[in-house]
């Protein structure tokens, strides 16, 4: 139900030619949220894991993952199709960014995000699905955003928009740090 989230749902949902089940996992408060972008299930992740409230679901071809950690692997790994494909933008280290890593976390997060690529790339002995991670891809061009995004109504939610101030800022701030800011933070640099 975040930013990244709101947007790859409403891709989903509105890619032509396609027939996509798209099941979100998120809090039971931005249940509304995400069916409105394009969810048909939503599961509230703070009832039990996904995984186990997944259990008896037909299993996915793809498992996107906004969150990281291997809390998120493995539940990913209880869900997934075989030969299908677990995608993150954060791999195996929950938080990524939250703050600056020591030396040994960061060789550690890199060292345990490039064995899960270099097990997923050989033969299917080490693993029954694809580990990728996200930015793969090269980046749209403007005519490719216009036709992919803007052309079809696709919008980041805005969760809080503030004037250029101290106070209003220093708020703002926090609320992204929460990791909870319920959308896109937009400074309004004209209020």
């Amino acid at each position: 139900s975040g930013g990244l989230g709101l947007i790859l749902l409403q891709l989903l949902s509105k890619h032509q030619g396609s027939n996509v089940h798209v099941t979100a996992v998120c809090s039971g408060a931005n249940a509304e949220k995400v069916r409105s972008s394009g969810a048909n299930e939503v599961v509230d992740y703070k009832i039990a894991s996904f995984a186990s409230q997944l259990v008896d679901a037909e299993k996915f071809d793809v498992v996107f993952d906004f969150v990281g950690g291997v809390e998120s692997e493995r539940g990913a790994r209880q869900v997934i199709k075989s030969g299908g494909k677990f995608i993150t933008a954060c791999g195996p280290r929950m938080g990524i960014g939250d703050r600056t890593l020591t030396c040994c976390e960061w060789h550690g997060w890199a060292c345990g995000l490039l064995c899960r690529l270099l097990k997923s790339s050989c033969c299917c002995c080490c693993t029954h699905f694809q580990y990728e991670m996200g930015g793969g891809m090269p980046p749209l061009k403007a005519v490719d955003f216009q036709t992919v995004a803007l052309n079809k109504g696709i919008r980041a939610g805005i969760g809080l928009e503030v004037p250029f101030a101290e106070e209003p800022l220093r708020e703002a701030l926090r609320l992204v740090a929460s990791r909870h800011p319920g959308g896109k933070v937009v400074i309004n640099m004209e209020r």
